[in-house]
């Protein structure tokens, strides 16, 4: 089973992400499979008693901390995100829980080589034209921060469906 390990922020950032996503839904129409979070990792054949058990003590040393969102990438080609700025606690959090899980961890998410980069999926732009989105995109965001405070378990479903395994609150 493949499980994600992924940040969720408070209510405001829910509300945040959410509306930034239905701006875009206006525009280009809506896709399956929004849930506001930034994965922190995929993992594949890993226990997941072993990942639950790690994930439950990382949240509970893990702090809430901000996020800023620096602006949109596509991604895979047809994949529109959200991008994070990959600094501070985000950062580090990445590879302070990988030191232990990174064996399984999917190419993107893994320490090395490192390509990760944290975001939050807005659209699948397969089979539309990302040039109505580009120019409002481009001319109308302003970059913006979230408050991450859980640490969630989750596996999702070739209908592009999740379903939340765990959820950790971080504490102040």
């Amino acid at each position: 089973m493949d499980i994600c390990a992924m940040w969720t922020p408070d209510e405001s950032g829910w509300e945040r992400l959410s509306a930034v996503r239905a701006t875009l839904s206006g525009i280009a129409g809506t896709s399956p499979g929004f849930y506001p979070h930034i994965s922190l990792g995929v993992y594949y054949g890993v226990d997941f008693d072993l990942i639950d058990e790690r994930t439950r003590l990382f949240a509970r040393e893990a702090r809430p901390f901000s996020v800023f969102f620096t602006g949109f990438r596509l991604v895979n080609p047809s994949v529109l995100v959200l991008e994070a700025a990959n600094e501070g606690c985000i950062k580090h959090y990445h590879a302070a829980f990988h030191t232990q899980l990174d064996e399984y961890a999917d190419e993107w998410t893994r320490l090395s080589p490192y390509k990760y980069l944290p975001h939050s999926t807005m659209l699948n732009m397969s089979g539309r034209d990302f040039s109505v989105l580009e120019q409002v995109v481009q001319r109308d965001f302003l970059p913006f921060c979230i408050r991450i405070d859980k640490l969630q378990l989750s596996r999702s479903f070739e209908e592009e469906r999740y379903e939340i395994l765990t959820t950790y609150d971080l504490k102040d």
